[in-house]
């Protein structure tokens, strides 16, 4: 269970919604987040663990102010009961249940998401929900990849039905729309050439392949320039620049699959830290899957996760920022962002990962180094893209 409040705030005017998939709060609920947390901080630590959250809405004259907590602490922080109800108001006055949302069963997590809780408050009382912030306290939840008084985005998995419920498809579609990032034409460097792949230099913030969103694509991007099928042959992730290889021919595709696949590459990936790791150098091995509650997330799973393999050494600290070279023995999907984030991992978030750490102007993670097998020569390429940050 959730429960929440409000308190009034001293801003009147109306701001736009904002997405609570955003890469960063609006600064109104991050502050409402701030005041938040120093109120918990204040129970002490044997007492505070859980997934908090603030909103800030509209009731037509002013801004005001929801709390979420969890309800072991509800009444330390004065607090009262919020509950999802089983069927959920909507913003055109209809009613729509909660089991119709989710045909498999309603997921357990259900009530640790306090957005959905704070939403659903906010319509029954006629008040226009507008930002929002989930924070978490303390530093044992079970994926390991939270950190104590951090910002982050409300769970897609659970967050987004039940929002989409409220809002109606048109306003959701706003909402979401404007959670999406990204360059609308494809502006990248070819670093190698020739019969058989293309290697390019991916910039941050643009898709390997088509996406969903209007975000441009290399692949497309080649394929629109060549007038050939090229295709990607494995992936970054859109915050992540550096080599990204494609292949021009369907046998130059399925060889270079295979390399992948048999861990014939090898890679090089560049990375800063938001902190100084405990150790220069080491390894992690963790077991990664995905978490269908709160895609895109990976989180670590000792039943049903597959290995992952890292190694990595620091370079130097400049700031309190430690830069890492990665070598991946592996190539699960997050798998470096996870490694660094994770407390079995070296403990740290990457800068600017907006998933796992805190965001910034970018990722500062780049694959800088690739060899790569050639089809038709026994001599590998080495390639190499410079590190933009």
């Amino acid at each position: 269970m959730t429960d929440g409040h409000f308190s009034v705030n001293s801003h009147a005017s109306p701001l736009p919604m904002q997405s609570p998939w955003a890469r960063e709060p609006h600064p109104l609920a991050r502050e409402a987040a701030a005041r938040f947390l120093d109120e918990v901080d204040g129970l002490g630590a044997q007492h505070r663990a859980g997934l908090y959250g603030v909103l800030i809405v509209h009731d037509g004259a002013d801004l005001r102010e929801l709390r979420a907590a969890p309800a072991a602490v509800s009444s330390a922080l004065g607090l009262d009961t919020l509950r999802l109800p089983a069927e959920l108001p909507t913003v055109s006055g209809d009613r729509v249940a909660v089991s119709e949302l989710f045909p498999r069963g309603v997921p357990e997590a259900l009530d640790d998401c306090p957005t959905s809780r704070l939403f659903a408050h906010a319509i029954t009382q006629g008040l226009s929900p507008l930002a929002s912030a989930e924070i978490w306290c303390d530093s044992a939840e079970q994926d390991g990849l939270r950190h104590h008084g951090r910002c982050y985005p409300a769970s897609r998995g659970i967050a987004r039905p039940l929002i989409r419920a409220m809002l109606g498809d048109a306003r959701f579609a706003e909402l979401d729309a404007s959670a999406t990032f990204g360059p609308t034409t494809a502006v990248f460097d070819t670093v190698f050439e020739d019969d058989h792949v293309i290697v390019v230099d991916k910039p941050s913030g643009l898709l390997s392949v088509p996406g969903l969103s209007a975000v441009a694509d290399v692949q497309s991007a080649l394929q629109m320039a060549t007038g050939r099928n090229v295709m990607a042959a494995h992936r970054l992730d859109q915050a992540t620049s550096g080599l990204l290889v494609l292949a021009k021919t369907a046998g130059a595709l399925r060889f270079l699959q295979r390399m992948f696949a048999e861990r014939r590459v090898e890679k090089v990936y560049e990375a800063l830290l938001d902190g100084e790791p405990d150790a220069d150098a080491g390894c992690v091995s963790l077991p990664l899957r995905m978490d269908p509650l709160n895609r895109p997330r990976q989180l670590a799973c000792a039943e049903h996760g597959k290995a992952s393999v890292t190694r990595w050494t620091q370079l130097d600290v400049v700031a309190n920022r430690a830069r890492v070279v990665f070598y991946p023995e592996t190539g699960r999907t997050h798998q470096l962002r996870v490694h660094a984030a994770h407390r079995a991992g070296i403990g740290v978030p990457i800068v600017g990962d907006e998933l796992y750490g805190r965001s910034a102007e970018r990722l500062c993670l780049h694959a800088r180094e690739l060899v790569l097998p050639r089809l038709h020569d026994p001599r590998p390429q080495r390639l190499v893209a410079p590190v933009p940050f």
